[in-house]
């Protein structure tokens, strides 16, 4: 994960900002999801329930034999962005959804797999 310094000058969070949609413009991304935990856990709560919420979807669409090598460019992709607002963790994710998933499909029924 990458992290900015904590004293950046104007112009460093402007190219940081820039790089970071540069790399977003490059990897794509079809939805942007936030996910958010109960008040009082932990950030590293809230990353282990993205990373269980990744695999259920995979398996969702790909089927039991998700996690094989053979099935490694078709899994759902992105990048995660944590914030905290209100001492309240919570994450900004731009994925591609996997591959046999029909946007329609991902963008409603994703969510419940959370």
């Amino acid at each position: 994960m990458i992290q900015p310094a904590a004293k950046l000058t104007k112009a460093d969070r402007y190219r940081y900002k820039a790089a970071l949609v540069a790399a977003l413009a490059q990897n794509g991304g079809d939805f942007h999801v936030m996910a958010q935990l109960p008040v009082g856990r932990s950030r590293a709560a809230l990353a282990d329930a993205l990373y269980a919420w990744v695999a259920r979807v995979d398996r969702y669409y790909l089927g039991r034999s998700w996690s094989a090598s053979h099935h490694r460019a078709e899994r759902m992709r992105g990048v995660v962005f944590f914030e905290t607002s209100g001492g309240n963790d919570h994450a900004h994710l731009v994925v591609t959804a996997p591959a046999g998933a029909s946007p329609l499909h991902f963008l409603l029924h994703a969510r419940y797999l959370f």
